[in-house]
């Protein structure tokens, strides 16, 4: 079984004290800005935009901004999708014992994702998460009928890889978005952090990852665009909006409806 040092884990956010883990805590004063549109931070929750990043940062990163590698993925995704928005996953600064209940800002996830999701029955959810930000991913539990609307799931350097400390039943078997293809879990050849075996803490540094973002976000993207061409609404709103268009004499209201039923 691979083992970390403890120089390792405090670059990643994390120390290990006896039975316990505890978060690499933040020295200065920061704003939380929860939440991103192409214009800048914004509050307003009720904005329904086509696509949002949902984000886990490492834990010691500022939580002004969405991190050193989060940042730059919202920016890449952008490129391909200029209305899309961004959300900063809330973390608890605490002790975590080993259990993970709630671990590293799943909780704050699931309740976000499940709330936009009831008010922005159109939105498409990507998630992302760098270092010990990953771990929260595990805890991300959406709704059923949310789930489907998860088009892809990129953890960078995620230590779950090879399950160093926690035992496997506490974990979340499954990711937030829907098979293999719609995940990525890129981690750099002995990175110490995810990396069997690996001894090389510098690998697991953003430095290691950051050339990766613009693959990474067309992933995602990719996936997007795969996921807006699926019709994920419940059956008896698929009947209800087919006889509206199908008893509809309106020709172009008719042709909107349909776009709307196939959210494109």
């Amino acid at each position: 079984m691979a083992r970390f040092t403890l120089v390792a884990l405090a670059l990643a956010g994390i120390v290990h004290t006896g039975s316990a883990l505890t978060l690499g805590a933040r020295s200065e004063t920061e704003t939380l800005h929860r939440r991103w549109t192409p214009t800048g931070s914004s509050d307003n929750s009720n904005e329904c935009t086509p696509l949002e990043l949902i984000w886990f940062r490492s834990a010691a990163e500022s939580q002004a901004r969405l991190g050193l590698l989060g940042d730059p993925m919202y920016s890449e995704i952008l490129k391909y999708e200029p209305k899309a928005s961004a959300y900063n996953v809330i973390f608890n600064e605490a002790t975590y014992e080993e259990t993970i209940t709630n671990f590293l800002g799943g909780q704050d996830a699931t309740q976000w994702i499940n709330k936009r999701a009831a008010q922005c029955p159109n939105q498409r959810y990507v998630v992302g998460a760098y270092s010990k930000g990953t771990l929260g991913v595990h805890q991300m539990f959406p709704a059923a009928d949310v789930r489907p609307r998860v088009a892809a799931t990129v953890v960078i350097g995620d230590a779950m890889r090879i399950r160093p400390y926690f035992p496997p039943a506490a974990l979340n078997s499954t990711w937030p978005s829907n098979g293999e293809r719609t995940l990525s879990q890129p981690c750099n050849f002995n990175d110490l952090i995810c990396w069997p075996g690996g001894t090389d803490h510098d690998t697991h540094l953003f430095g290691g990852y950051i050339g990766q973002i613009p693959a990474l976000a067309k992933f995602m993207i990719d996936r997007y665009k795969e996921n807006k061409r699926a019709v994920f609404p419940n059956a008896k709103g698929i009947m209800t909006n087919l006889n509206q268009v199908l008893s509809s004499k309106d020709v172009p209201g008719l042709l909107k409806n349909v776009g709307n039923l196939l959210n494109v």
